[in-house]
């Protein structure tokens, strides 16, 4: 009745996907063997068409801007250092301090030139002279006129300076650089 067996029938179902999947597989490797071969000669056509392109890639990775802020700090540091070394006058050097304002307790860093803090000191001893028998008093001022002409001849050196010295006006760019990262930075914060 049955022209085929179990076994045949099975052999039939399953060799015409065998050998259909093995024509696909072997599709499959030819082609990949393909694009193996291609890939590589189109390659070397790039190369042999622009031997002297190199491809660069620079990467800029985004500072802290705690991290902006110590570079501006190091920058001034240097602007002034660089100053205070070619300057003749020990009146104008500049010096950092670290001081706490008037109510409250966090210090600061502030920068000044050593004739202001003279004459700080010297409205400090008149107004001390003066009030000793009083409690209290008003504050000691400092002479507006004297700074201001301190302030001037300050200027006045500094442009100096900066003619003469290319080292300075390169440590300025430095700091300016510096100040515009740190802005920047904080500004998009």
């Amino acid at each position: 009745m049955f022209l085929f067996t179990i076994s045949e029938t099975h052999r039939a179902r399953t060799s015409l996907p065998t050998v259909f999947g093995s024509a696909l597989a072997l599709a499959a490797i030819l082609m990949l063997l393909v694009s193996w071969t291609i890939g590589p000669l189109s390659a070397l056509a790039n190369e042999a068409a622009a031997p002297n392109e190199i491809e660069e890639v620079i990467v800029y990775g985004e500072k802290s801007v705690l991290k902006l802020k110590r570079a501006l700090v190091r920058a001034e540091d240097n602007v002034f250092s660089v100053f205070n070394s070619l300057n003749p006058d020990w009146q104008y050097d500049i010096r950092c301090y670290r001081e706490v304002p008037v109510g409250s307790h966090i210090p600061r860093r502030v920068c000044y030139p050593n004739y202001l803090k003279v004459l700080i000191s010297d409205a400090a001893a008149v107004w001390r002279g003066s009030n000793r028998t009083l409690k209290g008093g008003p504050p000691p001022t400092v002479s507006e006129t004297r700074k201001r002409k301190k302030e001037k001849n300050l200027r006045e050196i500094m442009e100096a300076l900066k003619s003469e010295h290319p080292e300075l006006v390169e440590a300025l760019a430095t700091y300016n650089e510096a100040k515009h990262r740190y802005v920047t930075a904080s500004e998009k914060k």
